[in-house]
């Protein structure tokens, strides 16, 4: 699974693809259907690469790639996101066994 490129912006719903960056900003166009190209201002963006996002575990942190990617595997098993939240709870738990309960809300 390649995350490489995929952010996050602050105060934007939505993922995004960065296609580049100039002077002004980075020029970002939206995953969804619409492919809505923006650009956003360098000094007062902030930018999350989904490639460097990791979930608090017990001894280290996990890599969000390998958890998308167990949660991948788990196809079968992967319940409704309207599910109750124990079982989304115990879902996460299967794929993210490693993760500190502490500091990992739902």
């Amino acid at each position: 699974m390649n995350l490489r490129g995929i952010v996050a912006v602050s105060g934007r719903p939505g993922l995004y693809r960065l296609v580049g960056q100039n002077k002004g900003g980075y020029v970002l166009e939206s995953l969804d259907a619409q492919k809505v190209k923006i650009v956003t201002n360098i000094t007062t963006t902030k930018l999350a690469s989904l490639e460097d996002i990791t979930v608090y575990g017990q001894d280290d942190d996990l890599k969000l790639v390998d958890v998308l990617t167990n949660i991948k595997a788990a196809k079968s098993n992967v319940p409704d996101s309207k599910s109750d939240a124990n079982a989304l709870k115990a879902f996460f738990k299967e794929v993210a066994p490693d993760h500190d309960d502490d500091k990992v809300y739902t």
